[in-house]
């Protein structure tokens, strides 16, 4: 009756674990902004998330690009309190999603890149992976400074 009883509690520990490591948890959205760009390219793996002011500020700083982009986004008031924002290039979004399984598995980041204590967030894209045009979207999201992108050189 002890096996029984033993084998039963094991399969239920495992399916709880098996459903928090798979369970997929959508990441709610709002498009705030679209920026205009001349530039054609795709960018398939090419988002990032704003959480705070100063991760903002190192945004701006990053190169000519990213200061022109902050030039056209000035008319809108960032509320770190309160929401996270997400920049998208060349693609509108169609979902937003994590879980351990996608941050383990379908993580394109290299491994050097990876920070140990966020999940990376799964992109679905309006037009498909392999297909772009020239915006870049701000997506408002509900603050949550455990996602991120992808990250790399």
């Amino acid at each position: 009756m002890n096996k029984i009883k033993i084998a039963l509690l094991f399969i239920i520990l495992l399916s709880i674990i098996g459903y928090v490591f798979f369970k997929e948890h959508e990441v709610k959205f709002i498009k705030i902004e679209t920026i205009k760009t001349n530039e054609n390219q795709n960018y398939p793996n090419a988002y990032e998330f704003i959480h705070s002011n100063e991760e903002l500020i190192s945004y701006i700083n990053r190169n000519a690009k990213t200061k022109y982009f902050f030039d056209k986004l000035k008319k809108e008031k960032f509320d770190f309190e309160n929401f996270s924002y997400a920049i998208v290039y060349g693609n509108e979004l169609k979902s937003m999603r994590h879980s351990y399984y996608i941050s383990l598995f379908k993580d394109p980041t290299p491994k050097q890149y990876k920070p140990k204590n966020k999940l990376f967030v799964g992109v679905e894209y309006s037009l498909g992976t392999n297909q772009s045009n020239k915006n870049i979207y701000i997506y408002r999201i509900n603050s949550n400074n455990k996602i991120r992108g992808i990250y790399g050189p």
